[in-house]
């Protein structure tokens, strides 16, 4: 609906405003340090939700009024809106309560600390009663042993591997030898079988010399003309001669690989024992001390480590003790200051730091390793960097961040959330800053994640160029300025033209 043109009163729009966001009537807040107050009024907070075009790459924090008599205003402002306190109840004697209740705290936090580090320090004298006048050249001396000792089981494991060459030869040569004697040993079965068999021609050559020839046929009893066969007993004999004799060299020749063998089988005994008399030097006797040493060295340096600490931890309990003194005897004769920091939730710096991790992640911010919300500061802090030290377009870009961070916290935890946020080219500062260029998946990001948190309230972004996103389905609006009186709309309010 239009409204109605006419005169009204600042206070009168001022209390509406409020009242849309719950506040009744016109309460009030503390304006600065020494605790006087002023009324709330939507201009007290505005700027953290309704950033325009300049704004939004500034440098100073966002949510802090850039006018150095409002910066206190804007705060208890935020404060108000989180956790609505009474102002008349802050005051400098409720504050001087607080401050002493901290300063208690933090005294007794103080005298506990000193109590852990004197036992620890008692603990750590009872562990250094043999104390070494120089460790550092005991741990010297140890490392120049445990150097030699390593060497010497270096030489050994080498000599062992020397010894374990040689017995592989020998095996291989052992091998051999059974491989010949087992060859041997068919040829011997040959040349037996062979004697055997000339023996046999021989003795019947000889049986059969001994039978007279038959002169009368059995049959017809005729003369039977007598026939000459041919003898082989001097070939056999002869042949018989030969084999003998290699049999008899054979058996020299086994007898010769049957003591080279035995040779090796004594020899390969002795590497054996040579190789594990090594061993045993490497494992009862070098490896052992060289353990012993590298305890002794842990020892030492644990000892050097417990020195360095009792020093470190004399020096934390003088420091402490010093610190606890000095507030003991300092005098509480400064007047209390309001300081709306003090006054935020315990948990807002964490909070905020987590909102704004988890939006970072979500517009997928180029780089991105870590976040922090500084509440001294009251600004984001980016890869350990303040927003300061960035260019304009990720200025702009973390400023709608942080605001957007602070709305969500307030929906989340505040008693009266500004269910409304306005900012003016945010991504247009992105586009035009020709130091850096942004990515354009952070600019789709931001705007998926606004679009995908509309339950937060209403949220209107101004901008000559938008991210080429689906945009149907989403509940977004999207309305073209064309500044024509006949062309579009001519913009926000319908009846208005300059």
């Amino acid at each position: 609906p239009l409204i109605q043109s006419k005169t009204y009163k600042k206070q009168d729009l001022g209390v509406a405003l409020l009242g849309l966001i719950g506040i009744q009537g016109s309460p009030t807040i503390i304006k600065n340090s020494r605790y006087e107050t002023v009324n709330l009024t939507w201009r007290s907070f505005m700027h953290s939700f309704v950033i325009d075009e300049e704004e939004v790459i500034q440098q100073q924090p966002i949510l802090i009024s850039k006018e150095s008599t409002a910066k206190t205003v804007s705060l208890s402002a935020l404060l108000y809106l989180i956790s609505a306190p009474d102002a008349s109840k802050i005051n400098p004697i409720e504050d001087k309560k607080i401050q002493e209740a901290r300063k208690r705290a933090v005294e007794k936090y103080i005298a506990e600390e000193i109590d852990k580090l004197y036992e620890r320090k008692k603990i750590l004298d009872e562990k250094l009663k043999t104390k070494i006048n120089s460790p550092e050249e005991e741990i010297k001396k140890l490392t120049d042993e445990l150097s030699k000792i390593e060497k010497e089981i270096t030489t050994e494991i080498s000599n062992s591997k020397n010894t374990l060459s040689k017995i592989i030869d020998i095996k291989n040569r052992i091998a051999e030898c059974n491989l010949l004697l087992n060859r041997y040993a068919e040829l011997r079965s040959q040349y037996k079988a062979d004697i055997k068999r000339l023996s046999f021609i021989v003795e019947g050559e000889i049986n059969l010399s001994n039978i007279s020839p038959l002169e009368k046929c059995p049959f017809c009893n005729g003369e039977m003309t007598e026939q000459h066969y041919a003898t082989y007993i001097e070939t056999a004999n002869a042949e018989l001669r030969r084999i003998t004799q290699l049999l008899n060299d054979l058996k020299e020749t086994e007898e010769t690989v049957i003591a080279e063998k035995q040779s090796h089988i004594e020899s390969l005994q002795k590497l054996n024992e040579e190789r594990q008399a090594v061993e045993n030097i490497i494992k009862q006797k070098l490896k052992p001390r060289a353990e012993k040493i590298k305890n002794s060295l842990a020892d030492y340096q644990n000892l050097i480590r417990l020195q360095n600490e009792l020093e470190i931890i004399e020096k934390m309990r003088q420091s402490k003790t010093q610190a606890l003194n000095e507030m003991l005897a300092a005098k509480d004769d400064k007047p209390i200051e309001y300081k709306p920091r003090e006054h935020f939730p315990q948990d807002f710096e964490n909070s905020m730091s987590k909102i704004l991790n988890d939006i970072l992640i979500a517009c997928k911010y180029e780089d991105y390793i870590s976040t922090k919300f500084s509440l001294k500061n009251f600004d984001i802090i980016v890869n350990g960097k303040e927003k300061e030290n960035y260019g304009k377009g990720y200025r702009a870009f973390l400023n709608v961040v942080v605001a957007i961070a602070i709305r969500e916290y307030i929906c989340q935890n505040g008693i009266y959330p500004p269910r409304l946020f306005v900012v003016d080219s945010p991504l247009l500062s992105l586009k035009q800053n020709i130091d850096e260029e942004t990515p354009e998946s952070m600019k789709i990001g931001l705007m998926e994640y606004l679009i995908n948190t509309q339950n937060m309230g209403q949220t209107i972004l101004i901008e000559n160029e938008i991210p080429k996103l689906d945009y149907k389905n989403t509940n977004v609006k999207l309305h073209y300025f064309t500044k024509g009186k006949t062309n579009g709309r001519y913009g926000l309010l319908l009846d208005m033209v300059n």
